[in-house]
């Protein structure tokens, strides 16, 4: 008897180890077609514009410092240098900015792409546009400067009309930036006053931009002012700044942000060449800033990876694949709490189940899993989740009645069943307390699995002319 108990112990063993590589399998197939939906994404930005960041307006100016100096021998000599100024504005704002989503669908796979409106609007003070010698005696020469706007992917521009001091001017590709190449800019030739100053400046460009997935706006000014309205209902934000305020609806979202250039570096980090990041959709944005944010050692000065930005993602509420994963990861519990239960029926009614049974049932609930990926391609996984367990319920509830000999202990086992399957739905929506609610679980389940075997006499299980049960006087 003992033989014959250590022999089903290790095909149990086994029946565990295949059914272990079939839930790696279906947790194999979630990453695979998620790698396809990646694809499908990378197929529509290929085709229209990918996540879209503004920075700027800015000005960009091009200037030659001269002056004489004398050498070792008392000779005068003239050297020059070349020198790239950069300005922000005192003031940045996006009174009324408007974004239209519109889902695309690359065969199964959701694709958000979006359309921004908006009218940029920036005020340059003419003390900051009069640059200044750095040497006594020295002669500065400047080219006209440049206003220059850099946009993550110019090929969602539409439209783009810039005036300053409602004066329109034409409007050319590219920043002139060498870090920053992407964008527009304007020359200002027409603005120069005589002697080279220019009186302070009223910036506003109409944009119209088209773009997938995500959107930021980086405060690249003394104070920046941005307002942010959609027709998308389930808004992500994140960036290095959340809305000062937000309204959310079923018709969509209001934004509003305010921040002073005392709260973030972004200016001087974008002069060191630091880019927009684009946010991560497996975790908050915050923290994928902090991971790239590094330390410069070429340079003396510490620089971010990563510019701060206002950031808003257009999500789809629920991801089937994140949701399929993640029930996956309760796949190998799933199936030691079943064989528990059977486990119970075999000691507690003495009763035969062949290990070749706990591989049958075991793998009704490995291919819910598969069942719960493919079903949460093409309906709500709601939807999908409710048709899938039904479906393996109504299986082990029938098979259960005939190898626990009964449909009166089918039912229960169904039953129990359809409960495991309830309670990983709200694990699933229960992202912060799914921990609390799952430890809690277990600790019943198992408190059940004690108080129901309190009184088998585990030594003499095994010995059919013992009683097994201590306190009956028979053998239950």
């Amino acid at each position: 008897m003992m033989r014959s108990a250590l022999t089903k112990l290790l095909s149990l063993g086994l029946v565990l180890a295949l059914l272990m590589a079939m839930l790696l399998h279906v947790r194999d197939l979630v990453e695979d077609r998620k790698s396809y939906r990646a694809e499908a994404e990378e197929s529509v930005v290929r085709g229209t514009a990918g996540p879209q960041s503004l920075v700027g307006p800015i000005l960009l100016q091009q200037c030659t410092e001269s002056w004489q100096e004398r050498d070792e021998d008392g000779k005068p000599r003239k050297l020059q240098q070349s020198l790239a100024t950069t300005i922000s504005p005192a003031r940045l704002q996006l009174d009324d900015a408007r974004v239209t989503v519109t889902p695309l669908k690359l065969g199964l796979y959701p694709v958000n792409t979006f359309t921004l409106k908006t009218r940029v609007k920036a005020h340059f003070n003419a003390d900051t546009l009069s640059p200044q010698s750095s040497r006594p005696g020295a002669t500065l020469r400047c080219m006209p400067p440049v206003l220059a706007l850099a946009i993550g992917d110019p090929r969602g521009i539409r439209r783009s009309d810039v005036q300053i001091n409602q004066q329109a001017l034409p409007v050319q590709s590219g920043t002139t930036l060498a870090r920053h190449p992407q964008g527009i800019h304007a020359k200002l030739d027409s603005l120069v006053q005589p002697g080279g100053k220019f009186a302070a400046m009223d910036v506003e460009v109409d944009l119209e931009l088209l773009g997938t997935s995500s959107l930021s706006i980086v405060p690249a000014a003394d104070d920046t002012s941005v307002k942010l309205s959609g027709n998308w209902p389930h808004p992500g934000f994140g960036g290095s700044f959340l809305p000062a305020q937000r309204e959310i609806n079923d018709q969509g979202f209001q934004a509003q942000w305010n921040v002073s250039s005392l709260a973030t570096s972004a200016f001087s980090d974008f002069n060191a060449g630091a880019q927009v990041c684009a946010p991560s959709d497996d975790s908050a944005h915050s923290a994928t800033m902090a991971a790239a944010a590094r330390v410069d050692e070429a340079s003396e000065v510490a620089h971010k990876a990563c510019l701060d930005a206002f950031q808003v993602r257009f999500v789809n509420p629920v991801d089937p694949y994140k949701l399929a994963d993640r029930a996956g990861k309760y796949g190998l519990l799933f199936v030691a709490l079943t064989f528990v239960a059977v486990g119970m029926f075999e000691v507690l009614r003495q009763l035969r189940v062949h290990p070749v049974q706990y591989l049958l049932v075991g793998s009704a609930l490995a291919i819910f899993f598969l069942l719960l990926l493919s079903l949460s391609e093409h309906y709500p996984f709601a939807l999908a989740y409710l048709a899938a367990a039904s479906a393996c319920v109504l299986l082990l509830g029938f098979y259960a009645s005939h190898i626990l000999h009964g449909w009166k202990r089918g039912v229960p086992f169904g039953a129990g069943i359809a409960l495991l399957y309830g309670l990983l739905f709200l694990l699933l929506q229960l992202e912060e307390n799914a921990l609390l609610v799952g430890s809690i679980a277990l600790f019943l389940v198992l408190a059940l699995v004690m108080f129901a075997t309190r009184r088998v006499n585990w030594y003499t299980l095994l010995d059919n002319t013992k009683p097994a049960y201590e306190g009956s006087g028979k053998v239950v």
